[in-house]
């Protein structure tokens, strides 16, 4: 890790890491006031070599009729984390492309809305499986194998789908409610579906979502802003 920047930015302070100070190197960065940057640092450089390997599983659905040519690469914040546990980041990435191919196809210039509805309504008909397997878009097809392999409700992605489907109708809300509402569909359900993932509450009796919801809600709320801007 040293050789790709950290230990460039102790270098000053510290003076040169050696085999002979590596132990002191370590006391020093755990215990300083940058243990947190420092920490984050690391996670990024950690994430990006998990991107590099899970190259091929990103890409897999690539070859879609309608596509942005967004993947987890472009985004902003990390997908399917090296920090999250190695048997779930598959289902993490399986549920990001399902989305994103959705997502792609709610924002789509060159097709007509009603075109748009009826490819979503292939999406939402391969999570309940009412549509015939070789008729459903793939990325629907991963993600209802992943549910059914993790005993996670579908309600989560067709939410998603609900909320891609008022993209496409919907483009103006009146007060601050109906943009809550639309959040509680477009982006509750992703918290919803990582904390089930996760194997859920403490407390099975709990399934106190509110906390996740209003964060999922924030970070939304964010993104648009983000997007007006740009």
């Amino acid at each position: 890790i040293s050789s790709i920047g950290i230990g460039h930015g102790l270098h000053n302070n510290w003076g040169p890491i050696t085999n002979h100070n590596i132990t002191d190197f370590y006391a020093k960065c755990f215990t300083s006031q940058n243990f947190l940057h420092n920490l984050l640092f690391i996670a990024q450089v950690l994430d990006m070599l998990a991107f590099f390997c899970n190259h091929c599983t990103i890409m897999v659905d690539s070859e879609l009729e309608i596509s942005s040519g967004k993947n987890i690469s472009y985004e902003n914040f990390p997908v399917a984390s090296w920090l999250l546990p190695k048997a779930l980041r598959l289902h993490i990435i399986t549920f990001y492309n399902f989305a994103r191919a959705a997502d792609d196809i709610a924002d789509a210039v060159d097709i007509s809305p009603d075109e748009k509805i009826r490819k979503l309504k292939q999406f939402s008909d391969g999570i309940t499986k009412t549509n015939p397997e070789h008729t459903s878009p793939l990325p629907a097809m991963k993600m209802a194998e992943s549910l059914q392999k993790t005993n996670i409700s579908g309600g989560y992605c067709l939410d998603l789908l609900a909320a891609f489907k008022q993209d496409v109708t919907k483009n103006r809300y009146l007060n601050w409610q109906e943009l809550i509402d639309y959040c509680h569909l477009s982006a509750a359900p992703v918290g919803r579906y990582m904390i089930d993932l996760h194997g859920g509450f403490r407390d099975r009796a709990s399934h106190d979502y509110k906390g996740s919801d209003a964060l999922c809600t924030a970070l939304q709320i964010l993104n648009h802003l983000q997007d007006c801007r740009e």
